[in-house]
């Protein structure tokens, strides 16, 4: 740590930022994967009636994602969430994490080269990382230390 700093550079936990930018590569493929129009365009889901008694997901062309039993099944209660995490989402939620990865890192780069530089938006940005890195605790290569 430098003088007067509390935040920690990168160097500290140097795997810290290529695991969350892996896990944040494997949402990204996840959501593609799913995709059901062109290529980086992926498609809306919709909560949709199909028939009198399912309820469901489904895509763009109105295809079925998921189907649900609407009467005595539990799981229908799950359309909601599911819908909410659509392709769609989850590619904006990727590349919302990029942004701070990638700030938090030009932030330390230049942080390491200006040693008078305040820490402050340095300190800010690890703290966001730690919780991006939080959100896939429990992950192959999640570690205790990374707990914010």
């Amino acid at each position: 740590m430098r003088e007067n700093d509390m935040t920690p550079p990168v160097t500290r936990h140097p795997d810290l930022l290529s695991w969350v930018r892996a896990q944040v590569d494997e949402d990204e493929r996840i959501a593609l994967a799913l995709e059901t129009g062109p290529v980086g365009n992926p498609s809306p889901w919709q909560k949709r009636l199909f028939g009198l008694r399912s309820e469901g997901i489904a895509d763009r062309h109105g295809s079925p994602v998921i189907l649900f039993v609407h009467h005595k099944d539990p799981t229908h209660m799950v359309v909601d969430h599911i819908l909410n995490h659509d392709p769609t989402r989850a590619l904006r939620e990727v590349a919302a994490k990029r942004a701070i990865l990638d700030e938090y890192a030009e932030a330390d780069t230049y942080y390491t080269a200006n040693v008078s530089a305040p820490a402050g938006e340095l300190h800010g940005l690890r703290t966001a990382v730690l919780a991006i890195a939080a959100i896939y605790e429990g992950r192959p290569g999640w570690r205790e230390e990374w707990t914010a």
